[in-house]
């Protein structure tokens, strides 16, 4: 008896010792939580060169151009030249404004802005809605009451002011003749470091100043007339080269891995032309032939969150396009439009500083020059998605030099179209895309005019 009680006591020790050793070698080979929150698996890239644009909400929605204005000399500024165009964009974006109120211009003070002192204009490629130039601004300018009797604003004019020693800002909306002034906190001690950076920038393109009506809002004889919008066009011609890039293709399967976390959907083949996925709310169509994609999650909403446009951008570009590096390209927020009761939002491509245009009809089919996008509350933060698959390779294979027409040139290119000069509402230089027979994407500079009734036209961009 004595002995089998010594056996059951080496065994229990035996036992004892085994659970220690066990869970001792457990603890320090399992990862601790820090590690195992490590190991996740990164989102793909949609491009197969792992090509993404990184963007901020400022640079989303910053203008494409700037206009430097130096005592009489104007200058236009695009977003590649140097560093000078995103310094001035994020100083711009981040200013605080005070003291809004509503002036009547006279010719001593267009003269001011025209002629005598420094100034940066903010120039957009068609006149914006406040609530859009808020997406832009740090501080919410719709909150403003005088912002709520102005249909939209055309041009954004940031100056040195010489009467108060401080900078002001100039919001004029050239459809309803009105013009908001307001205070800001922009360092007047920046305007003589902003001009000497805007003198040492090669090939700036200068330009004059145009008034639609012919006549100058800085002559005395116009004192009480209503201003006229301005058109910027070239004193002499520019040369802009003329870019040849490779087409790239994203795969329709790194579309749908993302869209749809990685659940293997088969496609409806309604047609030999169109597919559809389906998962629950979620849809995505696929055209073969034009290659491009339609993504919408009909998800409902209770409807009792509303997102201003800059959250509404803001979720748009950190919680679907940054997680799925969907920026195949440098773009930019073009409109905002009314689309099922929600804002459908377009996103232009800028390319070698200047926006891209696809030629021909692109309201049937989407190409790779802009990006719809309209913001949701489902997992992946979208309610649509309307892109091309095709994107331009990193770099252009191939530049020729490209000469833009001058000032000259382009009235009398009106008159052969009979275009009356005040039908034109702005007119800035854009890349023409279309594909050549190696399917590649030519771009040639030309200059676009925008109309009163809302047509697009060239001049210029002819090889």
């Amino acid at each position: 008896m004595a002995l089998i009680n010594k056996i059951k006591t080496i065994s229990l020790v035996i036992l004892v010792i085994s659970s220690v050793i066990l869970t001792a070698v457990l603890w320090y080979s399992t990862p601790s939580y820090d590690e195992q929150n490590i190991a996740y698996i990164p989102a793909p890239y949609i491009a197969k060169d792992n090509y993404y644009v990184k963007k901020y909400l400022f640079q989303l929605t910053a203008p494409p151009f700037l206009i430097s204005h130096t005592q009489g000399k104007n200058q236009l500024i695009t977003q590649q030249q140097s560093t000078l165009f995103p310094k001035l964009i994020h100083n711009i974006h981040g200013m605080k404004l005070d003291g809004f109120e509503v002036i009547t211009p006279t010719a001593d003070d267009w003269n001011l802005l025209f002629h005598q002192t420094n100034g940066l204009e903010m120039s957009f490629l068609q006149d914006l809605p406040v609530e859009q130039l808020d997406a832009f601004f740090f501080q919410l300018l719709k909150n403003e009451p005088l912002f709520q009797s102005i249909s939209t604003i055309s041009r954004v004019w940031l100056f040195e002011n010489p009467a108060t020693k401080k900078s002001s800002i100039w919001f004029i909306s050239d459809q309803d003749g009105k013009v908001i002034q307001a205070n800001t906190d922009f360092d007047v001690d920046q305007w003589p470091k902003i001009l000497e950076q805007v003198q040492q920038t090669p090939n700036l393109m200068s330009l004059e100043a145009v008034p639609t009506n012919g006549e100058n809002p800085w002559d005395k004889a116009n004192q009480n007339k209503p201003f006229s919008r301005i058109l910027y066009m070239p004193n002499g011609s520019i040369s802009i080269p003329q870019l040849t890039y490779s087409n790239q293709t994203i795969g329709i399967d790194s579309i749908k891995e993302w869209l749809f976390q990685g659940d293997n959907i088969e496609p409806i083949d309604l047609s030999k032309n169109e597919s559809v996925f389906m998962n629950n709310n979620q849809i995505l169509t696929f055209y073969k032939q034009q290659s491009y994609m339609v993504y919408v999650d009909n998800s409902k909403t209770d409807g009792t969150t509303s997102l201003g446009v800059g959250n509404e951008i803001d979720v748009i570009n950190t919680k679907f396009m940054a997680k799925h590096h969907g920026w195949t390209g440098n773009y930019i927020l073009d409109k905002m439009s009314q689309q099922d009761n929600a804002h459908l939002y377009t996103f232009r491509l800028i390319s070698q500083a200047l926006p891209v245009y696809w030629e021909g009809d692109t309201t049937k089919n989407p190409h790779l020059d802009t990006i719809q996008l309209q913001a949701g509350s489902s997992i992946n933060a979208v309610s649509k998605y309307v892109r091309s698959l095709h994107y331009l390779s990193k770099k252009p294979t191939k530049q020729i030099n490209f000469i833009l027409p001058n000032k000259e040139t382009i009235l009398a290119e009106l008159t052969k179209k009979q275009i009356p000069i005040t039908s034109v509402n702005r007119i800035y230089p854009i890349y023409k895309a279309k594909n050549n027979s190696h399917g590649q994407v030519v771009m040639t500079p030309c200059w676009q005019m925008e109309l009163s009734n809302g047509e697009k036209i060239q001049i210029g961009g002819v090889s």
